[in-house]
């Protein structure tokens, strides 16, 4: 199933065409419409509900599993579903709310005709909720509220879409190492509250995604397997009589030993062994009841007040996903199992022994300020990281020196990270119900550790030079501003907030103040895609700049980091892209997580995909293969400017280094290799074994000289060393205007014409007509068409 499967994005506009009046005049009559409506949607719930508890809890469960599996067979990742319908899962969540809420009033099983009769009724409550609902209560605000805000009502209105029709934080590839690594250090109080350890507790959960991921498949498989099996056992004696043969598929199940094996298979596909945890787990029985609600058991999800049954109110199955019914424990829906049962123990275990809380969030600290730093050492190989950093920084309102805290930094080349990592929960309350704690979260597991993360860079950007300290503020280090070419600040969150981080631009409507500079939000599920991804540290430092390039661009947000992820491999200048779309001010990205679905799509199924990739040349390709091995500083910046080529330029490049090639092994002497391509000017010298090397003096004035006819521009110089076809190895710098210096002015000028007049020639002698065409760029390297540069007439 694809991560944080969603509901496309809500597509109500009204018409341009419809006068300000008549809009006027329409939202009036919604907004008088809304108690009605209410009263509709209470009704409906209330349908609902009636039909659901006339039936047995444990066949309508199973036919919603089973509907969720019949609409992923054969189907590819697909992050968007249509707002008007409800998905199986929401459909099979649903139900098992109201099971949990209301007290049943039969257990017969369902027909078809019934239970799809429920599953539409269900659909249209959803669909009616995320359309009609979100329109009718903003006509209605803007008749009560004299202080009403669009904008604010937009924000409120996405935070409920989102909050009721996403789901699954992490592909399931993930799961069991994310419940490991958080569970593991409260091994001891699960084992003296439960009896379980954390490794225990761990493989329970991983048997319940097996079994409801992929158990049933395994047994029709399995099904399959003994059929074929016995009737082998069986040979020629196929033509007996029915009885006869029913005699004889005994004896070649006894004989075989399949006739338990057999049993087991169809209990999974016909009966509930799929979903009795007591059969798929060995979890201890005062933690199957911890997590498990009976049917009528609860009581908040009908209480009186507003809302009372909407899915817009906290589903009770969130925090206590299990079914309990006839002293049996069952689970439907791993999704929400995954997605919730970490926060669901942590409150479990805190209110059991409320003492332990400290305890807890301080094991906590410890994992999520530790796995980023580990996950970012992975993705940034021959990094160095330092975790619990002391410094001193001034504060502005005292004037004084006072002591801060970050949580990390990690550094790769001459890039700076400054990490921040919030271990807090998300508020789990509604954003229906409970805006205020909602906005508080984003303040304090968004907000809050992107300002402290831009503290410390501030202090390094006005002091220029930090002295870095450890917990018992004994000197570790220091560091300069001017070392780095890069410094951002990194804030991670361990629950899964990615809807949110992409959209940082939106929290100044509802009174959140966030940080100006470009600083990247990603959750710790997040991070280990990115680590499976990206085998190149330098490729994920180019995306980093790509992410953060569109920080203060509003065409750029989209609703999920993996949309970033699928933009970054299409388009790869995401910033430019969006001015394709020329004065839109609103820009829906849709489907380009598709790409990271595919893939994980694949390799949970058995596969070995491919993983994604930008589009690159052989010569482009292994130019930057060979600058990230070469470990030279300033490296990323070199290797950053030529991932900045489109295609085009990317092909050009190839180009000009085959072309070089050529011409050096008909020659057998040096030329140097130009391009100007989308604002970008690059210099190469291809060093092959069967030409003079060029001396240094030489390469160094040649490269000067061209700065100097750029109008300003800065230009890489490559030098590719080659072996036969093969480039053994290169390095690259970035000139400007600073290092016109190294040579006196006079000879630089002479050196300057000397060298535009020796590319204006070769170009002449390469068209076969002595001449450069007017409206042609000037080979010089000014960029100027060359009738305006050295094609004037004197």
């Amino acid at each position: 199933m694809a991560r944080r499967s969603r509901r496309q994005p809500p597509g109500w506009t009204m018409s341009k065409n419809i006068p300000p009046e008549k809009h006027k005049e329409i939202m009036a009559e919604l907004g008088r419409e809304y108690p009605a409506f209410i009263k509709e949607i209470d009704q409906a719930v209330d349908d609902i509900a009636d039909r659901a508890t006339q039936f047995n809890p444990l066949a309508l469960l199973q036919r919603s599993y089973f509907s969720h599996v019949l609409f992923a067979i054969g189907k590819q990742p697909n992050t968007q579903f249509d707002l008007n319908e409800a998905y199986p899962l929401q459909v099979l969540d649903y139900i098992q709310s109201i099971i949990v809420s209301r007290q049943q009033k039969d257990t017969r099983q369902p027909t078809d005709e019934e239970y799809l009769d429920l599953q539409s009724l269900i659909g249209k409550l959803y669909a009616r909720i995320n359309v009609e609902y979100h329109i009718r209560k903003g006509a209605q605000l803007q008749i009560t509220n004299p202080n009403y805000s669009f904008e604010q009502d937009a924000f409120h209105v996405r935070a409920q879409l989102f909050w009721m029709n996403v789901s699954v934080d992490r592909y399931s590839i993930h799961n069991t190492p994310f419940i490991r690594e958080l569970i593991k250090p409260h091994s001891p109080i699960l084992v003296d509250l439960f009896g379980i350890s954390g490794d225990e507790l761990t493989e329970a959960l991983a048997s319940i995604q097996q079994s409801l991921t992929q158990g049933l498949f395994s047994a029709y498989v399995e099904i399959d397997e003994i059929r074929l099996r016995t009737l082998d056992e069986i040979g020629s004696n196929l033509s007996t009589s029915k009885e006869d043969f029913q005699s004889l598929l005994g004896g070649a199940l006894d004989k075989l030993g399949f006739r338990d094996r057999l049993r087991s298979a169809m209990n999974r596909v016909a009966e509930l062994d799929l979903f009795d945890l007591q059969k798929t787990t060995k979890l201890p029985l005062k933690l199957l009841d911890a997590l498990s609600l009976a049917p009528g058991e609860d009581q908040s999800f009908f209480s009186p007040g507003d809302y009372r049954g909407w899915p817009l109110r906290q589903l009770p199955i969130r925090s206590r996903p299990f079914l309990k019914f006839d002293g049996k424990h069952y689970c439907f829906n791993n999704y929400n199992l995954q997605d919730n049962v970490y926060r669901s123990l942590q409150m479990l275990v805190t209110a059991i022994k409320p003492d332990y809380k400290p305890t807890w969030n301080a094991r906590q600290k410890e994992v999520s300020e530790r796995l980023p730093l580990e996950m970012l050492e992975r993705l940034l190989p021959g990094s160095r990281r330092h975790s619990s950093i002391q410094y001193q920084w001034t504060n502005k309102s005292t004037g004084r020196m006072e002591w801060a805290e970050a949580d990390g930094i990690v550094i790769f080349d001459d890039v700076l990270l400054a990490i921040e990592v919030k271990g807090g929960i998300f508020t789990p309350a509604s954003p229906t119900t409970d805006l205020p704690a909602y906005i508080a979260s984003i303040r304090n597991l968004v907000c809050t550790p992107a300002i402290q993360a831009r503290r410390f860079i501030d202090e390094l950007d006005a002091r220029g030079e930090l002295e870095l300290f450890d917990e018992k503020r004994q000197p570790i280090g220091r560091i300069r501003k001017s070392d780095f070419w890069r410094i951002w600040g990194v804030c991670v969150t361990v629950d899964n907030i990615s809807d949110i981080g992409t959209r940082h631009a939106d929290f100044k409507n509802v009174g959140l103040s966030f940080v100006d500079n470009p600083t990247w939000i990603v959750s710790i599920d997040d991070l280990r895609i990115f680590c499976d991804l990206f085998d190149s540290g330098a490729t994920f430092i180019h995306y980093l700049e790509q992410r953060l390039r569109v920080f203060r661009n509003p065409k750029a947000h989209p609703d999920d980091e993996l949309d970033f992820i699928g933009m970054f491999f299409v388009h790869n200048d995401i910033n430019m892209h969006t001015k394709s779309f020329g004065d839109a001010t609103h820009i829906v990205w849709h489907g380009y997580r598709d790409i990271v679905d595919k893939y994980y799509y694949e390799l949970i199924s058995g596969g070995s995909p491919k993983k994604p990739s930008q589009r690159t040349y052989e010569f482009f390709a292994r130019t930057l293969s060979r600058i990230e091995e070469s470990a030279i500083p300033g490296r990323l910046r070199v290797y950053s400017w030529l991932m900045d080529l489109g295609d085009e330029g990317r092909q050009q490049f190839d180009s000009l280094v085959r072309q070089c090639l050529e011409f050096q092994a008909s020659t057998k002497r040096i030329r140097p290799a130009i391009m100007m391509c989308e604002e970008r000017y690059i210099l190469a010298f291809c060093m092959t074994p069967e030409i003079a090397q060029p001396s240094e003096t030489f390469m160094r004035e040649y490269a000067i000289s061209l700065v100097s006819s750029m109008q300003g521009k800065d230009l890489l110089v490559l030098r590719l060393n080659f072996n036969g076809e093969q480039i053994a190895s290169a390095h690259g710098e970035i000139l400007g205007q600073q290092n016109l210096s190294e040579i006196e002015p006079n000879r630089l000028a002479e050196l300057r014409e000397k060298y535009s007049q020796s590319r204006i020639a070769a170009v002449k002698k390469s068209t076969g007509r002595n001449k450069v065409g007017r409206n042609e760029k000037c080979p010089c390297g000014s960029g100027l068409k060359f009738k305006l540069c050295h094609g004037q007439k004197k």
